[in-house]
């Protein structure tokens, strides 16, 4: 709608120019062409996967749109419907980049929710940065194994009303759980007064036999103070036994298609059980395989003090396995490193059937340090064979009959 000296004004320079507007189909063509090229390009530059990618095809093909509509179109009289040709193209683009959004918030939402309750903030961070780190479903993986279990629970809970047992367990699996998230350590689950747990999955962590044995002997140690507390409160105090090993295993969502969870599976897992339960046996508190030990680095070894317990067939396996007592910080053989090598002394003299010898070493131990209960054990053993030799083909191993 243009007053008439404009519109004659407008007829009159196209008449001189010869240039004219062409017909309304014909630029409709071609803005459909124009539709239709832009959008399967983009579809499928979108379908490579590539963000960046998308990014500059979509400015690309603007770009080529407006030059062509500036440039060509525009001075051979083509009435193009340019907002519409560039409209479906960025909205194809913009629903594509919605989808991906929507898609990885819904991974990462996935992945926390699986995660968050077994594992340390930091960790389920790192995850939600880097999903790349942890497949989902079984895989093998080699990592080390934690069981731990209060001694004697069932004659704490009797003691104490179904409230103050909820109270104190609750406790005491908080100062455990976050001291094994300050460690790096994944949770499995809690089994009534018991926790599993293990280290390197989902996410791989370089020395993991050495962050356990760092995570155990910290329990270890805050163990006293929260027993402090519950003994001004008039609550029994807790001791328990902590068991590690270390080896391949299944870890991944295991369950049924409407129950799973995230845990391992694996002979290493079943050994690493069997351990926790010989603490009791041996009178220790931390108790780990020789796998564990041997596959700590040299020069991180050397923070901790290590005493063989014992050679033994745990029920269930074939094989001899040596095992191992950390010595913690409030231990008391942790000043007393001479104890530590004359009893290792001791040890190989009763591997090598030189009980008298053996004897004599493990006496003056137990003289100096009568509550040891490995000391005793391994003089009252030596003390038998003395009188009565093992058979020819002993070569040092104890078999355990029960679990």
């Amino acid at each position: 709608m243009l007053p008439g000296v404009f519109f004659h004004m407008n007829m009159t320079k196209m008449l001189l120019d010869g240039r004219f507007f062409i017909s309304e189909s014909e630029s409709t063509k071609y803005s459909w062409i124009l539709l239709v090229a832009g959008t399967l390009i983009i579809i499928a530059v979108m379908l490579l996967g590539h963000a960046i990618l998308d990014f500059l095809t979509v400015n690309i093909i603007i770009a080529i749109f407006l030059i062509l509509d500036i440039y060509y179109f525009i001075p051979h009289g083509y009435n193009l419907r340019l907002f519409f040709c560039l409209f479906s193209v960025v909205i194809c683009y913009s629903w594509s980049t919605f989808l991906h959004f929507y898609q990885s918030n819904k991974e990462k939402a996935k992945i926390k929710g699986t995660f968050s309750r077994y594992l340390a903030p930091s960790i389920v961070n790192d995850l939600l940065k880097n999903p790349e780190k942890v497949k989902l479903g079984g895989e093998k993986k080699n990592i080390t194994v934690f069981f731990s279990d209060v001694r004697d629970f069932t004659s704490i809970s009797e003691k104490l009303t179904p409230e103050q047992l909820s109270n104190v367990i609750n406790r005491y699996m908080t100062m455990m759980t976050d001291t094994l998230f300050e460690h790096n350590g994944t949770l499995d689950k809690y089994i009534g007064d018991a926790m599993v747990a293990y280290w390197g999955a989902p996410v791989d962590l370089e020395n993991h036999p050495y962050w356990a044995i760092k995570g155990a002997i910290a329990m270890i140690e805050r163990l006293p103070i929260i027993n402090a507390e519950f003994k001004k409160e008039g609550f029994p105090e807790f001791r328990h036994g902590i068991g590690l090993n270390t080896g391949d295993c299944s870890v991944g969502n295991m369950g049924s298609n409407q129950i799973f969870s995230y845990t391992a599976l694996g002979d290493s897992m079943n050994l690493g059980a069997r351990l926790e339960s010989l603490c009791k046996f041996y009178g220790v508190q931390l108790n780990i395989s020789e796998f564990t030990k041997n596959a700590i680095p040299a020069e991180l070894q050397k923070e901790f003090k290590f005493r063989t317990l014992d050679k033994v067939k745990v029920k269930g396996k074939e094989n001899a396995v040596t095992i191992y007592e950390v010595i913690h910080p409030s231990h008391h053989l942790a000043q007393d490193q001479k104890a530590l090598v004359d009893y290792e002394i001791a040890f190989a003299n009763y591997l090598n059937k030189k009980f008298s010898d053996a004897v004599t070493i493990l006496k003056s131990l137990h003289e100096k340090y009568p509550e040891d209960k490995t000391f005793k054990r391994m003089l009252e053993i030596c003390d038998d064979f003395v009188q009565v030799a093992p058979p020819a083909d002993w070569d040092g191993t104890y078999t355990h009959k029960s679990k």
